[in-house]
């Protein structure tokens, strides 16, 4: 029988389990990928596992959902609000700032990987029952809806279902992330920061109350160099500076 592993390096193998398991479930697929797959990627005994692991789900779930540096599935955290008055210039920087973020986020490849995972298995495991994806995302989701519904106390934003102006900020991030994954040459992915800039802006315009929409529209922004190489030219996940 094998001896439970000494503190250290259970964190060390319970790393390199998420890391694993995460790397399989990305190109494999949940249902497809085994334990015994990932303790040969890790080069221990499938037994071992569950000196750490309840089971796959709960492995699954904490490669999807946890990570070692606290970084956690799904957009940053929402800036904080300035004290004082608060106008249009203020907000749009604050939205820019959480907008550009995310798209930053979303290109690092644990991001993608976990992302690939919800886009392919995701209602699979729904319809299975073995995972709750909208409950899962709450944590996620509920600071944005607070964050929405503060700017509408503030009155900057109109008054309105503040889970439904949440979602529709993020619906374009959405978009976007799909873009990544299937069309990474569409010009959106192309200008990340561009088209963050473009959301915030049509987002203020349709969601500021009406005393505050009294800035023109700006000027078209010229051409610029892609941030995001072609796939050909660069691995999946690298950005060019």
């Amino acid at each position: 029988m094998s001896a439970r592993p000494k503190a250290h390096d259970a964190r060390d193998t319970r790393r390199e389990l998420l890391e694993a398991s995460l790397e399989l479930f990305a190109e494999q697929g949940y249902f497809a990928t085994s334990l015994r797959d990932i303790g040969r990627a890790v080069g221990i005994r499938e037994s071992a596992i569950y000196h750490h692991f309840a089971g796959k789900e709960a492995l699954f779930e904490a490669a999807l959902f946890e990570s070692d540096d606290g970084e956690r599935f799904g957009p940053p955290a929402t800036p904080p609000l300035p004290s004082g008055p608060i106008d249009r210039a203020a907000v749009q920087q604050l939205l820019e700032r959480f907008v550009l973020a995310a798209l930053d986020k979303f290109v690092t490849l644990r991001e993608r990987k976990r992302f690939r995972i919800m886009l392919t298995e995701g209602v699979r495991l729904a319809q299975s029952g073995k995972m709750n994806y909208f409950e899962k995302m709450a944590p996620m989701r509920q600071p944005m809806i607070d964050f929405v519904a503060q700017l509408m106390d503030a009155g900057v934003l109109a008054r309105r279902d503040p889970q439904l102006a949440g979602m529709l900020l993020m619906a374009p991030l959405l978009l976007w992330r799909q873009l990544l994954e299937v069309l990474p040459e569409h010009e959106f992915v192309q200008h990340p920061h561009r088209y963050g800039r473009q959301v915030v802006e049509n987002y203020l315009d349709g969601a500021m109350a009406a005393t505050e929409r009294t800035r023109p529209p700006p000027p078209l922004e010229p051409p610029s160099t892609p941030r995001y190489a072609t796939p050909s030219a660069l691995p999946a996940g690298d950005w060019i500076d």
